[in-house]
């Protein structure tokens, strides 16, 4: 069950991202010819390197899973998600199409609670 994934990862791949994407499209918006070519690319590349690593090490710093969940529905879906990925990752296995199914279905809702301001 080890293989499933942590709060952490869940966080990295609602908000951390976006939050990247956003930071990089107003710093084009900001500078135009960072954004042209080539140029837009390699900035893009090191900017997401930068973010990478100032995740891992935000990561270090902060464990994301005592962090409490403000939104009570955020929390009872979160719940739902995890005991109904644990029970097709019990019965089917977390390799079976059913469960990578389900995972994802699940991070759809529970991207549904997350937006950016």
């Amino acid at each position: 069950m080890s293989d499933l994934p942590d709060i952490g990862d869940i966080f990295k791949d609602l908000v951390w991202n976006a939050l990247v994407k956003l930071a990089i499209s107003k710093l084009f918006a900001a500078v135009p010819w960072l954004g042209w070519g080539p140029i837009g690319v390699i900035v893009g590349w090191i900017a997401g390197m930068l973010a990478e690593q100032l995740y891992d090490a935000m990561r270090m710093a902060v464990d994301l899973q005592l962090i409490a969940f403000k939104n009570d529905k955020l929390r009872k879906a979160f719940d739902g998600a995890s005991v109904t990925l644990k029970i097709i990752a019990k019965d089917k296995g977390i390799t079976s199409p059913e469960f990578q199914e389900a995972r994802k279905a699940h991070r759809e809702v529970l991207a549904t609670f997350v937006r950016l301001a």
